[in-house]
């Protein structure tokens, strides 16, 4: 397994346009998230109102990378056939699986993490302010790592289902598009029951407000954010993400095991 792990780390690395298109979309990222700081630079620059007020700006391009890098380790060896050779060749099905799998989902949620710190360095860069505390956002992202991982999981299972290496590309998109939907439509979106979902209310603040008439300034709105994570908070994304995340890719073997890869 270890020798089939190499030669798809070293296939990533050796496609040049691969880390070209990981690269654009950082850059998309960093130039996107700074537009959005300077349009939404609270009272005395406190960049950090863009996170309170945006819980998925940390999410879009994080997911969009993932399914990249998903598609590339499962479903490219779809289409020439490198998997039936590797069957043929006396490797095991469980042993191909798990070696797929295991990079997916490690490698996936690795980089998206990296990807989605773009927006608090950038805050920080431009002063962070006193409306969120910034340790317990960083562990609030951090917590982030157990949604990304039954996400990318889920990446997997679909990918080894649909068998189509542009279809897996795509997934990070599709994921968005659908929940940027559901967001708009949907009533507490903030939960466990799907990753997406688990993501939003780790990085939601509640908030409470006071309001205050100065002489020079009027109706002054002071809006305080509460950032404290609480036991039950990091249990539940625990529980709730490993135990999707096992589920998705057992299913995932089980679809793998019984195809005929034609």
């Amino acid at each position: 397994m270890k020798n089939i792990i190499r030669s798809l780390i070293y296939d990533i690395f050796k496609s040049k346009m691969y880390l070209r298109v990981c690269l654009y979309l950082l850059l998309a990222n960093i130039i996107i998230v700074i537009f959005m700081v300077k349009d939404n630079i609270g009272q005395d620059g406190e960049s950090a109102l863009l996170l309170a007020d945006s819980p998925t700006t940390f999410t879009v391009f994080s997911v969009i990378l993932m399914g990249i890098i998903v598609g590339k380790i499962v479903s490219g060896d779809f289409n020439d056939r490198v998997i039936s050779y590797e069957i043929s060749s006396g490797h095991s099905r469980l042993t191909l699986y798990l070696a797929r799998g295991t990079l997916a989902v490690a490698f996936g949620t690795v980089v998206a993490l990296i990807m989605g710190f773009v927006p608090i360095v950038i805050c920080i860069f431009y002063g962070w302010g006193n409306t969120l505390d910034l340790g317990d956002v960083i562990a609030r992202y951090m917590l982030c790592a157990f949604p990304f991982i039954r996400i990318s999981a889920f990446m997997v299972c679909a990918s080894f289902v649909i068998k189509n290496y542009y279809a897996s590309l795509l997934s990070g998109l599709i994921i968005n598009e659908v929940f940027s939907i559901l967001y708009n439509t949907v009533d507490n979106t903030a939960n466990y029951s799907m990753g997406m979902y688990n993501i939003k209310k780790l990085m939601s603040f509640a908030e409470w407000h006071i309001y205050n008439l100065e002489p020079s300034k009027g109706v002054v709105n002071y809006c305080s954010y509460v950032t404290e994570i609480t036991p039950d908070l990091v249990i539940n994304t625990i529980l709730f993400s490993l135990g999707a995340a096992i589920v998705y890719l057992f299913v995932g073997y089980i679809f793998f095991r019984r195809d005929d890869l034609k």
